[in-house]
């Protein structure tokens, strides 16, 4: 019978081998994506794990579908919930005009999925409600979503819910997170909730945060617009937004027009700045918000967390 010290150093041998085939599993389960079309097959098996294995050039979307372009990536009914790594490689010049459509970007809908490490540049996309280069609608339910180190700069136009990055980021009972991310594309929305890099950002229940993040891009919008964030709305959960900032000006046709957000009905802003005047030192947001703090674009250069890339193009933050 073997000694009780020897069955431990059995057992946690075992567990290790056990954990390392199980790691090793998992690396072989990511489908690298060689080319544009691997991107559009990524629709049909929405569970999967992907990676970027280059650059890829989307121009031809332009000529996709009738005039619509790339399809996106989950839907309200078959959302994406896998992951998907750039590996720091770009998508470039991606086409998407469905405006009779909603929940629409490179993916449409994700669920409790991790996007990272991908830098969209060039393009257009448009559609309906819950709009973003990056998702239309992010979603963390009952688990957790993670967008991290990825940027966009896209032009984007919709309705309600857009932004340059996420329509719609949404935590319900979960925890989502945005952090180290970048917009610098223009945003127009003939709605409410638009954002240079969130148009909404909703914690009904759990957690909806944003960190370490910013928006450059011109924003418009009816209400609720924000050079940051449209609307941040924490109804049973936190939506916290920390160390991030928006140096785009921000018009709204109708009311509640900040700076850095719209409308914040959650008071947890902190370390989070707005540009009060342009690159040519004329003024810009002054019927803001008083959400986050107005700094001259001077100042905001001065900024720490301005580091993260204002004065970069996408194509050039590692």
């Amino acid at each position: 019978m073997p000694s009780p010290i020897r069955f431990k150093a059995r057992a946690a041998l075992l567990l290790a081998s056990t954990e390392l085939a199980c790691a090793w599993a998992q690396a072989q389960a990511v489908t690298l994506v060689h080319d544009l079309e691997a991107l559009q097959a990524m629709r049909a098996q929405p569970q999967g794990h992907y990676a970027l294995a280059r650059s890829i050039d989307a121009s031809a979307t332009v000529g996709w579908n009738h005039g619509a372009g790339f399809a996106p990536i989950g839907t309200g009914a078959v959302p994406f919930t896998g992951s998907f790594d750039g590996r720091g490689h770009s998508i470039r010049q991606l086409f998407i005009h469905r405006p009779g459509e909603n929940q629409v970007g490179l993916f449409g809908h994700a669920r409790n999925a991790t996007l990272r490490n991908v830098r969209l540049s060039g393009g257009r996309i448009t559609g309906g409600n819950h709009v973003g280069a990056l998702v239309g609608h992010n979603e963390a339910v009952d688990g957790k979503a993670r967008i991290e180190q990825v940027c966009a700069e896209v032009s984007v136009k919709g309705a309600e819910n857009v932004a340059g990055l996420v329509g719609h980021n949404e935590a319900y009972n979960g925890s989502n997170l945005v952090s180290r991310a970048k917009a610098g594309g223009p945003v127009a929305g003939t709605g409410s909730n638009v954002g240079g890099l969130v148009g909404h950002n909703e914690a009904y229940g759990g957690r909806a945060d944003i960190a370490h993040s910013h928006a450059s891009g011109a924003v418009a919008g009816r209400d609720y617009v924000g050079g940051l964030v449209g609307y941040n709305d924490a109804l049973r959960g936190a939506a916290a937004i920390s160390h991030s900032y928006a140096a785009g000006a921000v018009r709204a046709a109708g009311a509640v027009v900040g700076g850095l957000v719209g409308l914040d009905t959650h008071d947890r802003i902190t370390h989070s700045f707005y540009a009060t005047t342009d690159a040519r030192g004329k003024p810009i947001n002054r019927h803001a918000s008083g959400a986050g703090q107005g700094l001259s674009l001077e100042q905001l250069q001065q900024m720490p967390d301005f580091a993260l890339g204002s004065s970069k193009r996408c194509k050039d933050i590692p």
